[in-house]
């Protein structure tokens, strides 16, 4: 299994195209992929100057394992599945996250 690095660098997220639906663009498409996301690690310095010490493991671990107030990836999926999935965005565990939309009868 691969380990990303752990240092500084610009990531992106693919998938197979009619997988989701997401709006076409000219720059969406590469190896027969559809993009579905392009994030960065660490994030702009503070206006204080000071710099995140995320790096891209610690990045690609918060999307897969965190909640969607972490996570732009995680929130933008969510969207995209919501109603496939029977999901509603939320407060779980005191953070926003998606879970199971609530019986309505």
């Amino acid at each position: 299994m691969r380990t990303a690095p752990l240092k500084k660098g610009v990531y992106t997220w693919w998938f197979e195209p009619g997988t989701l639906e997401v709006p076409d663009a000219a720059y969406s498409m590469a190896e027969g992929r559809q993009l579905l996301y392009v994030g960065i690690a660490p994030r702009k310095p503070t206006s204080a100057g000071r710099e995140s010490a995320s790096r891209l493991r610690g990045r690609l671990t918060t999307h897969a394992t965190q909640d969607a107030s972490r996570s732009t990836l995680r929130l933008s999926l969510g969207v995209l599945l919501a109603d496939e999935l029977d999901l509603s965005l939320g407060m779980y565990g005191g953070r926003i996250n998606w879970g199971p939309k609530a019986n309505s009868g």
